[in-house]
């Protein structure tokens, strides 16, 4: 069951990985929005390494919690698929999770929060997608939607950031 479990969470990745290459401007979700208006992508002034390590100190700087670290190099890997650094982080705090069970507790369906890095062809990007949009669909307050939206840029800025 574990095994399974595991191999249905590569194929996911390998298939993220794919969609994150495909051409902008298409769809990202059913409300139409496309995948530029909803997820955030800024060039890192660092390599990778230090973009991690930036991004890492950042989470801990905003008081959020760093809570899985998923290194999507070693899993393509496992599936055959040889490609440059590529790290994505779960993100969160139960000071938000108040809110969300006050207000929606179903929108713990798309919690955590994730923010990743990734080196290609030697140019280091962090993208994310905005928790406004994430939390787009369930009946949350605009301020904490924003709030995170806030916390996300911060994250990213300063990890891309000499």
């Amino acid at each position: 069951m574990i095994r399974f479990r595991y191999i249905y969470m590569v194929v996911g990745l390998a298939l993220t990985l794919a969609a994150c290459q495909n051409k902008k401007g298409e769809t990202a979700n059913a409300a139409g929005s496309s995948k530029a208006q909803a997820v955030v992508t800024i060039q890192s002034q660092n390599d990778f390494f230090t973009t991690t390590n930036k991004l890492q100190s950042a989470v801990a700087a905003q008081n959020l919690v760093l809570l899985k670290e998923y290194n999507i190099q070693a899993m393509m890997k496992m599936v055959g698929l040889n490609i440059e650094p590529f790290t994505t982080y779960q993100i969160f705090h139960p000071r938000y999770g108040k809110s969300i069970i006050n207000n929606d507790p179903e929108a713990f369906v798309s919690t955590p929060l994730d923010i990743a890095v990734r080196q290609n062809s030697g140019k280091v990007t962090i993208f994310y997608r905005k928790p406004s949009d994430v939390y787009r669909i369930f009946n949350l307050p605009s301020s904490l939607t924003s709030e995170l939206d806030n916390e996300f840029a911060k994250i990213a800025k300063a990890a891309a950031s000499k």
